[in-house]
């Protein structure tokens, strides 16, 4: 990783600490499936702030702070102060007062419309299999009739579908009118679980409604609109003289939708509906969601050992030797193609010991990179040293080759150290440069001040002194000879 605080940190610090935070939104992923949303809220219960998660609208989990993470709640004891304390946030919220007169307005015309088709399609459905009509001399049963007869094919598949829809229907409609006709009440005497039970069963009965009234509606309309059996079957919805319809009511359909949105917040349900869901689907991902959990921390921890191992060989570098901590970045590979299988305990466990054994082994690691430094240094200057006194004194000086034989040797050993290094033993690495670095010092010093053979001069400057002597007292022969050889003046 780059990013600026990891490129900064000592390597030991970000190896042996593995920080790593997921956040509630990052943990409650794990619990979605693919094309679901999510929305957070914060729920603070005795100085502890809790996290529900809503999927798709619905309150679903509840993530409780967990060291650096968040883990589910899952015991029912300890999360239902935190759902009910959620019930009375949710309830707060909303203003049910104005929701009351809604329902004062909106029921007595579901209750004409809704309860009509409740009571008449009931017994319609009672007596139509054996409802008679006179053929000739025989009294056959409606059901009889529309069943053999090819004519009334129609009239059939309409009774079907009227019969699949319309229990699912009355079950909605009985469930909706027994709590609209109290939910004034309920809010008046401000109960927050009734209000938040009566509110969520009023909005599914309300939406089951809308379907259902469609279908059902819809069957009626045909069977009622047969030529030859409408009558009687429209008098078979009658009840002590009276008509109950299903014909579809456009302000029935208005007002169904108009409660329908006034309670569509899915939060509106009680402690202990809450309790049971939340529980219920908790236990039914948890299993996955822990995986993958679990796989995004190791992941990020890996993460972190790599850029850590990386910022360690980095501070070995620029010395004039290639230092690669092979052991140190086996280990880290291994870790990040282990991350692929992580699905099972052991294999997870697995990746524990080995960060762990990244992390603890990173001091030694830091703690060789000031001894391999100061060697290297002093390798260099004793190189330089006798590099120096190559020049000065030439190959064939037996002291010349003492220390240059010497300095090999530090060399070879400054190579083995790095490999032990490299090969995972820092520990004795370190030493190892603290004693080369100690040598090479001693071999620079001496290789710096290396005297001249004799008490000050060495052999080449004498010779060259002599060569000089020697073309003086030539040139100076030459010179007398040549005057002893010239005329003398005045002579024949």
């Amino acid at each position: 990783m780059a990013a600026p605080f990891l490129r900064a940190a000592l390597a030991v610090l970000l190896i042996s600490s593995f920080v790593f935070a997921l956040t509630a939104e990052d943990t409650a992923r794990f619990y979605l499936k693919s094309g679901e949303s999510m929305k957070v809220e914060t729920i603070a219960v005795s100085g502890t702030t809790y996290t529900l998660v809503k999927i798709d609208g619905n309150p679903s989990l509840v993530l409780a702070p967990s060291g650096s993470a968040f883990e589910p709640l899952t015991d029912r004891a300890k999360l239902e102060p935190v759902i009910r304390a959620y019930a009375e946030k949710v309830y707060a919220s909303k203003d049910f007062g104005k929701s009351a007169d809604l329902m004062n307005e909106t029921t007595p015309i579901l209750k004409s419309t809704l309860g009509n088709c409740s009571r008449g399609g009931a017994i319609f459905l009672k007596n139509f299999p054996t409802r008679p009509v006179t053929i000739g001399k025989a009294h056959l049963g409606l059901k009889y009739i529309i069943d053999r007869t090819q004519a009334y094919a129609t009239e059939k598949k309409a009774y079907e579908d009227f019969n699949a829809s319309f229990p699912a229907y009355n079950d909605a409609y009985q469930a909706f009118i027994s709590k609209a006709e109290s939910f004034g009440s309920l809010v008046a005497a401000g109960d927050t679980d009734a209000v938040l039970d009566a509110a969520s069963v009023i909005r599914d009965s309300a939406t089951t409604l809308k379907t259902r009234y469609g279908e059902v509606s819809t069957a009626y309309r045909t069977l009622s609109s047969s030529k030859e059996l409408g009558g009687i079957i429209n008098f078979t919805f009658y009840d002590q003289g009276l008509p109950l319809r299903c014909y579809p009511d456009v302000n029935a359909t208005t007002a169904l939708s108009r409660v329908e949105n006034e309670f569509s917040d899915k939060s509106f349900q009680p402690t202990s509906r809450l309790l049971d869901v939340v529980t219920a689907f908790t236990a039914q991902r948890g299993a996955d969601a822990s995986k993958g959990t679990a796989a995004a921390l190791r992941a990020e921890q890996v993460a972190q050992a790599e850029s850590s191992v990386s910022n360690l060989s980095a501070q070995f570098a620029g010395s004039g030797y290639t230092v690669e901590l092979k052991a140190l970045i086996n280990k880290k590979d291994a870790l990040k193609k282990s991350l692929t299988s992580a699905n099972t305990t052991a294999q997870a466990e697995s990746i524990d010991a080995g960060l762990k054994e990244i992390a603890a082994s990173a001091p030694s690691y830091q703690a060789a990179v000031a001894p391999f430094k100061t060697a290297a240094a002093r390798v260099k200057a004793a190189t330089d040293n006798v590099t120096a006194s190559q020049k000065k004194y030439g190959d064939a000086d037996a002291r010349v080759q003492a220390l240059t034989s010497e300095l090999k040797g530090l060399k070879a050993n400054m190579t083995a150290a790095i490999s032990v290094l490299s090969s995972g033993d820092p520990a004795k690495a370190s030493a190892q440069f603290a004693t080369l670095a100690q040598q090479s010092s001693d071999l620079a010093s001496r290789a710096g001040t290396l005297p001249a053979q004799g008490n000050d001069l060495n052999l080449p400057i004498i010779g060259g002194i002599v060569v000089l002597v020697l073309a003086l007292i030539g040139t100076l022969w030459y010179f007398r000879k040549m005057k002893s050889q010239q005329p003398k003046l005045g002579t024949d």
